[in-house]
């Protein structure tokens, strides 16, 4: 499997799986239309319980048209399993009960991952530079927290940790 290179904080590649992030000048550069809807979008209910049923649930169902063949076929054979499961279970439950028990499963686990993504890259001092400034080794240093959980959010972290690096 290929290594890629995110390039975390740097300000001139935003865009892929980044959390809308302007900086002060930015802002202050804006139209009053483009600073309402960052406000709208950095807006906890929109933010937190909007998006990530949108962005897990709408959005990564529906491949890039730039993106190689192989994750357009992935995007599209899992499609069809989702589709085929959807079936199953509905007739086993009923379409109705599935889609409460599916679409809250879904709001929350969305809403947790955004969380752990959002207080992990979006603090004060974090790493953000232009191209020309920007290094690798400070971005892996700087570019992300340490999330200090307690009691058994710790637990929960260290399963997450540990699935995310079998995969």
């Amino acid at each position: 499997m290929p290594c890629i290179t995110v390039p975390s904080g740097n300000l001139d590649k935003r865009g892929a799986g980044d959390i809308w992030t302007l900086t002060v000048d930015e802002y202050g550069a804006s139209s009053r239309w483009r600073r309402l809807t960052y406000r709208l979008a950095r807006n906890p209910l929109i933010l937190f319980v909007m998006a990530p049923l949108y962005v897990f649930v709408i959005h990564h169902r529906f491949p890039s048209s730039t993106a190689p063949l192989p994750e357009r076929r992935s995007v599209r054979l899992t499609n069809v399993a989702l589709i085929v499961a959807t079936l199953g279970m509905s007739a086993l439950i009923g379409l109705k009960t599935f889609l409460i028990i599916q679409l809250t499963v879904s709001a929350l686990a969305g809403s947790l991952g955004l969380w752990l993504f959002y207080v992990q890259h979006q603090f004060e001092g974090a790493y953000w530079e232009r191209s020309e400034d920007w290094d690798y080794m400070q971005a892996a240093l700087q570019g992300s927290s340490f999330y200090n959980c307690r009691g058994c959010c710790s637990g929960l972290r260290a399963i997450l940790a540990t699935i995310t690096s079998i995969i």
